[in-house]
């Protein structure tokens, strides 16, 4: 049991110095870096208070990087290089898939009958078959052009008790109409 608690301490105590030491890290990075931003901001400063006075700083602010000149000509083209050797036979691959059925071809036309491969002479026609039955009848067909008219016949027959018959000229044409009969 002792052995085991003495493990168990020092497993412990190798994590707590392991994380004293990653804390001791970064408090020392962080304060190095807060160092460089200083020293950069002094220098800065300075070389500012040197221009002003007229002076030319030794060191001044961080420069700009400077852009890429112009491209040369080309050269002249390199010699031709040798043949390559061919290479090996690659492994044949596996048979695919079977495809899709592909649409039916056209009929062909029909054989000739014939005796050991010689066509064989037409024979005598039959008789002539009896009547069919009628079939049914057809649509009604468009209607004719339109008979001339006919002469015009007697007036109409009279009107009712109480109206009188009129003949009315309309367009160039006669009409006949009741009119109601009116009390003088």
């Amino acid at each position: 049991m002792r052995r085991a608690t003495r493990k168990a301490v020092v497993w412990w105590a190798c994590v707590a110095a392991l994380a004293f030491a990653i804390g001791a890290g970064i408090a020392y990075v962080s304060q190095v870096s807060d160092r460089v931003e200083r020293l950069e901001s002094d220098r800065s400063a300075l070389s500012r208070q040197v221009r002003d006075l007229g002076g030319t700083p030794v060191v001044g602010p961080r420069g700009v990087d400077g852009t890429d000149g112009a491209v040369g000509p080309s050269g002249p083209p390199g010699p031709t290089g040798a043949a390559g050797i061919d290479g090996r036979d690659g492994v044949p691959g596996s048979p695919g898939p079977t495809g899709p059925a592909g649409p039916p071809g056209q009929a062909g036309k029909d054989g000739v009958d014939g005796t050991n491969g010689v066509n064989g002479k037409d024979g005598a026609p039959g008789p002539t078959g009896p009547a069919g039955p009628s079939g049914p009848p057809g649509p009604t067909g468009p209607p004719g052009p339109a008979g001339p008219q006919g002469e015009q016949g007697p007036t109409a027959a009279a009107c009712p008790t109480g109206y009188l018959g009129v003949d009315l000229d309309w367009k160039g044409t006669t009409y006949f109409a009741c009119r109601k009969e009116t009390t003088p």
